[in-house]
Parts: structure tokens; C-alpha cells; sequence
């Protein structure tokens, strides 16, 4: 369920504020054959005296959806994953919105949440890794395929990446600071390179 709140207009106002009249949106979920499911929403009424059963149970929009199964992990990708947990790649090193969670947390977690596979921590580490501060890392490298062609993996465009690396300047995550440079696998920068020099660092960030 969603927490809302409105204020005595029957505005809404974010959730946390001082204003204490909370409503419940409800989203019901439903789970289908086949991994498909269909997500709904029952709006609070504002009329108690002309709610009826049929409008608490049944929802006003509903939404559908497929869950994608999570990828196979080959034994290759263990052992990469693991090399760079080894060399401090992952998980990001210096999260500055708060703790970041340990590789022995990652590893409870990943027994708790993938207990069917027997690398638990290597889709724990990825999942948890696609969600904090390396996400740039690899937006970057997706936003900036070539998609348009056959050529698979798709080649991507190094000076560009290389240029947003440089201009990123959202609080640490800056060019100069040495945990956002290493999940790169670069090292801080002082001075905007050229674009051959460009074009090489990101070579062997990609290869």
C-alpha cells in the first residue's frame, strides 16, 4: 500500500508532513500463469455514505505487466564478478547519501532473497550495484550504443562517454573524486583529455 495525505481543502500534501489525516491507496496485485500480472489501484473514497462493496474491492485502473525471469550466471561471470569485488569495484566504495552495505550484508541478503541459486551473492551484488551509485556506469555505457546496427556487442561511443564522465557534477560524483573515477576503472582527472586520449581510456574500461 501507498501512504498519502490530504490537508483540510482536500489537497494533497506530501507524505511526512504535519498533517496527520493519512488515506491508504491500495494496489492489488494479481499473479498470473505464464509470469504475467496485473496491478490495480483503489482510490480512497471521500464519501463513506456512498461507498459500496463493489467500490472498496474493485479498482479504478488497473495496469498489466510480465516479470522477467533473472539472467542464467555462468560460472565466467562469477569469477568476473568476484575479481571485482577483489579490487574494490563493486560495491561502490564511498555512497555519500549514507552507509553502503558490506559484501558479508550483501551476502545475507543474497542468501535470503536467492536461496535457489548457488550464486546468491553475485545477483545480490549486481542487483544492489544497478541501484546505488555505479548506475552511472552503466547508463552511460547504454545510452551511448550504437543500436541501429548488427553488430552485436553493440560498439559504443568512447568520446562521449568520456565527455559526460567529465562534466558529471552531482555532489561527489565528480571527475575528481577517486571512488566515482574507479567505478570507471579510471583514475581522478584534473584536465579534460583529448579526445584520442579519450577514446583509449574508455577502450579499456569497455574491452
Amino acid at each position: 500500500m501507498l501512504q498519502s495525505s490530504q490537508d483540510s481543502e482536500g489537497r494533497s500534501v506530501p507524505v511526512g508532513s504535519s498533517n496527520k489525516a493519512a488515506l491508504w491507496l491500495e494496489l492489488p496485485l494479481e499473479i498470473k500463469l505464464g509470469g504475467g500480472f496485473t496491478v490495480g489501484l483503489i482510490p480512497p473514497s471521500t464519501d463513506k455514505s456512498q461507498t459500496t462493496e463493489k467500490d472498496i474491492y474493485t479498482p479504478s485502473t488497473t495496469v498489466p505487466g510480465k516479470f522477467k525471469p533473472l539472467p542464467e550466471v555462468s560460472k565466467e561471470d562469477a569469477t568476473f564478478i568476484d575479481k571485482m569485488i577483489a579490487e574494490k569495484y563493486v560495491p561502490y566504495q564511498n555512497i555519500p547519501e549514507g552507509a553502503g552495505k558490506t559484501v558479508q550484508e550483501l551476502k545475507a541478503l543474497g542468501e535470503r532473497l536467492f536461496p535457489f541459486s548457488h550464486f546468491s551473492l553475485h545477483l545480490a551484488m549486481c542487483v544492489y550495484d544497478w541501484t546505488t551509485a555505479s548506475f552511472a556506469r552503466l547508463v552511460f555505457m547504454k545510452i551511448f550504443q550504437y543500436t541501429g546496427i548488427e553488430q552485436t556487442p553493440f560498439p559504443v561511443d568512447q568520446p562521449s562517454i568520456a565527455q559526460q564522465i567529465w562534466m558529471s557534477k552531482w555532489g561527489t560524483y565528480t571527475p575528481q573524486d577517486p571512488y566515482f573515477m574507479k567505478s570507471f576503472m579510471m583514475k581522478p582527472a584534473s584536465s579534460q583529455p583529448g579526445r584520442s586520449d579519450t577514446a583509449r581510456k574508455c577502450r579499456h574500461r569497455t574491452s
